[in-house]
């Protein structure tokens, strides 16, 4: 019982009887029609700036970097902060801050203000060329108000399911589609 939706993905076609979608909240055209539903207050969204750069651990050692380090840097932006994830091979590096305070500025400006300060202070090596910041809202105020359109059950960010504190929603993806999973197998079995 395919439930009348086809998925296609890497040259793969798949059938499916539901969909659970964590998308993310970025428009596209796979969550337009449920993203677009909403009317939301001029505060409600988060603006977030992060790239993610592959570096040699050698750097990371030179730089006293001996492991893992994840700093938080707060009032690095209005209303919100500053990061550097530093993983094997990698640096992350964003900043997250409420989209309406910051809306003259500009979430890119900013980005590249903390990383001027990361390099300032000797977080970052001042060499080092950093991969292209992407730039993605993040819904922090609220659910949305339906999360079910029919067998497609959102989950994530798309759904609003983010931290208002953090601003992180990667737990709650999770467990939400842990969640619509068990939902739906038990309707297949009982229904």
């Amino acid at each position: 019982n395919s439930g009348g939706y086809t998925l296609e993905a890497d040259g793969e076609t798949v059938a499916a009887s539901y969909i659970i979608m964590a998308t993310g909240f970025q428009r596209n055209a796979l969550n337009r029609p449920f993203i677009e539903r909403e009317n939301y207050e001029d505060d409600y969204l988060a603006m977030t700036a992060v790239s993610e750069t592959p570096i040699d651990n050698h750097i990371l050692a030179d730089l006293d970097f001996s492991g893992p380090l994840l700093g938080i840097f707060l009032g690095a932006v209005p209303n919100g902060y500053g990061w550097c994830f530093v993983k094997s091979g990698y640096l992350n590096i964003g900043i997250g801050t409420t989209a309406a305070l910051i809306r003259n500025t500009g979430i890119q400006t900013l980005y590249h203000r903390f990383v001027d300060e990361l390099r300032e202070k000797n977080c970052l090596p001042t060499h080092l060329k950093l991969a292209k910041e992407s730039l993605f809202p993040l819904p922090f105020k609220r659910t949305v108000k339906e999360t079910v359109f029919g067998k497609t059950l959102l989950v994530g960010d798309i759904a609003g399911f983010v931290s208002p504190v953090s601003g992180e929603g990667l737990y709650y993806a999770v467990k939400a589609g842990q969640l619509a999973a068990q939902a739906i197998n038990l309707n297949l079995h009982q229904g």
